[in-house]
């Protein structure tokens, strides 16, 4: 009976240390997302960020009451653009592109209120080869966020996180390109998820052996 308990108490806890990395990094890391997709000459690109952490770079509770409306984030459109707007570098062949900024207003993404930005980037050659810098990190301040990207070229889809490590995506010719700080595949957060978890419950099984070893000893 005691095995049964030891070994269900064990599984409990792989269950949670398993979890535990993702369910910390969606809980305690602002999430933005985004949209990308390539036509032609054209990358249309909607920014998604989240208003409060917005709100450490631009004043968007004007009224002071906590919450962000769609008031104020009409009320502060130039001022957000100031801001979502510088901060993707885009380039293709060598050569980048400034984007137009279209409508920014207030929404939903992931059952999340989010600030969506619509920019279009145009290229003078169509676009072969894509580098998207995601430069929000190089901002005084812009720390702790997470953007997950779902990027739509060639025909095909990569689905990658934008993270301070890693913000940056390369598209060479339909084939992804290596980098030091390429951004992460999603599905490779999770695995690397899974991995920390069961690490740290090998960890815990061989302390709780050692101990158990020491007690029967003693």
């Amino acid at each position: 009976m005691k095995i049964k308990r030891y070994m269900a108490g064990l599984l409990l806890g792989a269950a949670l240390l398993a979890a535990w990395p993702i369910a910390a990094s969606a809980h305690f890391e602002p999430v933005g997302y985004s949209d990308v997709a390539v036509e032609g000459d054209t990358v249309e690109y909607a920014l998604y960020m989240d208003p409060y952490q917005l709100m450490e770079f631009v004043d968007l509770d004007l009224n002071s009451d906590g919450y962000v409306d769609e008031a104020e984030v009409k009320t502060q459109t130039e001022a957000l653009k100031a801001f979502m707007g510088t901060g993707l570098q885009l380039s293709s062949g060598g050569a980048s592109a400034e984007p137009v900024i279209g409508e920014i207003r207030l929404t939903e993404k992931g059952k999340l209120p989010m600030v969506r930005a619509d920019l279009l980037f145009t290229f003078a050659e169509p676009v072969e080869n894509l580098d998207i810098e995601y430069a929000f990190f190089q901002k005084e301040g812009f720390v702790h966020h997470l953007n997950m990207a779902h990027i739509q070229i060639a025909g095909e889809t990569k689905d990658v996180v934008f993270t301070k490590a890693a913000s940056s995506f390369i598209w060479n010719h339909g084939k992804a390109a290596a980098r030091r700080w390429s951004a992460v595949p999603s599905q490779t957060m999770v695995k690397l998820g899974g991995l920390a978890g069961l690490s740290l419950l090998l960890a815990l099984c061989a302390a709780l052996w050692k101990r158990r070893r020491t007690l029967k000893k003693a």
